[in-house]
């Protein structure tokens, strides 16, 4: 049964019989007696029961990636019926990285919403790591971020959506905006703010900077928070490195603005539209990748600094990659 898969996935996931309960919903004794059910079905045990909560067998871990599929199936064969009678219900999930989650995405959901006011839309923040997760692990149906890699238990495919640029930033009365550019050296020896170690945007970074033959900052604050990025910009005692489209609004207002630096003061960074390659794409999705793709090119003719491509046939697997 469905509902089966549905309890089994909570179980893997959440690694505990009370949390995945409480995730779904039901009563603690009601999801031990449906995983019960299913272990007795296929003839195996699927967890193993801990004083900590519950570890998957390895029989779990073959059965979960097959799981996944039927769930997501399901899932979107109701979500594709509801469209087909004209109900436009249902649910979609978008995870985005935190560029597109401040621009492109927010202008693409309230015009996807003007048409499909009863379609409920969630966005979900993170960092790309997260949002490759979230769609591989079928918690969203959609990503939008700058670069990202199949991962073994799905095969992901993805279309371009803009090709934009990353920038030096900092707050309006940052002392290094008093001058017409900036030395990298001069640059460095002030207080930054940056990704956490591992994020794609700080390796990004780093790749930078180490091809300049130079060291990175040593007074930094790592945070992977939209809103204390910006807050602690705006105070003018730092700066950052981040994608322009993130700070586009803050732009417009002249409250965060670009750092010229001598030698290049921009890096391109492209941001990708990315879903599962195997599994058809519910009207809301297809709807909400044009409304995307329509926003993306709005705003190129607004700003000037973004390119969009011809948009690919879908199903056509494509990695994004870092840019150099």
């Amino acid at each position: 049964e469905i509902n089966q898969l549905r309890h089994f996935l909570a179980v893997y996931d959440n690694r505990s019989m009370g949390r995945a309960a409480r995730h779904l919903g039901i009563t603690q004794p009601a999801l031990s007696q449906s995983i019960r059910r299913l272990e007795e079905q296929f003839g195996v045990k699927l967890f193993e029961r801990t004083a900590r909560g519950v570890v998957p067998t390895q029989f779990a871990d073959i059965f979960v990636p097959r799981a996944r599929n039927i769930s997501l199936e399901a899932r979107g064969v109701l979500q594709d019926i509801d469209a087909l009678r004209g109900l436009e219900q249902g649910n979609l999930v978008i995870a985005a990285s935190p560029g597109p989650s401040a621009s492109i995405v927010p202008e693409a959901v309230k015009r996807l919403h003007r048409v499909r006011p009863n379609l409920r839309i969630t966005v979900i923040e993170g960092s790309s790591e997260n949002v490759i997760a979230a769609v591989c692990d079928g918690k969203a149906d959609m990503g939008i971020l700058p670069e990202w890699k199949t991962r073994k238990d799905y095969e992901l495919a993805g279309e371009p959506l803009m090709y934009g640029m990353m920038v030096v930033v900092a707050g309006r009365s940052h002392p290094l905006l008093k001058s017409a550019t900036a030395s990298w050296k001069d640059a460095l020896a002030c207080a930054w703010l940056l990704a956490p170690k591992g994020d794609l945007l700080r390796l990004s970074f780093e790749d930078i900077i180490r091809r300049q033959g130079l060291e990175l900052p040593k007074h930094y604050i790592e945070s992977a928070s939209a809103s204390v990025i910006k807050n602690l910009l705006n105070s003018g005692e730092y700066l950052s490195f981040l994608p322009r489209d993130f700070i586009i609004n803050d732009e417009r207002e002249r409250t965060l603005v670009p750092v010229r630096i001598s030698g290049g003061n921009t890096w391109r960074r492209d941001l990708f539209i990315l879903y599962r390659q195997k599994e058809v794409l519910s009207p809301a999705a297809a709807a909400l990748i044009k409304q995307l793709h329509g926003a993306t090119a709005d705003l190129a003719r607004e700003v000037g600094w973004i390119e969009t491509p011809a948009r690919p046939r879908r199903g056509r697997p494509a990695e994004g990659k870092r840019k150099r």
